[in-house]
């Protein structure tokens, strides 16, 4: 059965590994109980770092998020503060249209 009475946004948040229990636990502090994590790697010109000359990327943690779209901007401040995601190279967090779900 399609989810169509209530619209959902999925909120993605990529933060070093290290943040990864911060965020997820600054979600649960505000209502929010599910949520689904994968690992990952990736850099930006401020988030990686050199060892001898070779370039080191850092691991990231994939946290998804779904939620009713009065949560979304409420997660996003969560994780934004959690996460210090102001400081260049913590992380990024974005929220994305669900047009259709199922099993939510």
């Amino acid at each position: 059965m399609e989810n169509t009475h209530r619209p959902l946004k999925l909120v993605t948040t990529i933060v070093r590994v290290e943040l990864s229990e911060a965020v997820i636990a600054a979600i649960g502090e505000i209502g929010v109980d599910g949520w689904s994590a994968t690992r990952g790697r990736g850099t930006s010109q401020r988030s990686y770092a050199e060892f001898f000359g070779m370039r080191i990327e850092p691991m990231k943690e994939i946290i998804y998020t779904i939620v009713t779209a009065d949560l979304a901007l409420d997660v996003v401040a969560a994780v934004r503060i959690a996460a210090a995601l102001d400081v260049p190279g913590n992380g990024v967090c974005f929220v994305t249209d669900i047009e259709h779900a199922v099993g939510v």
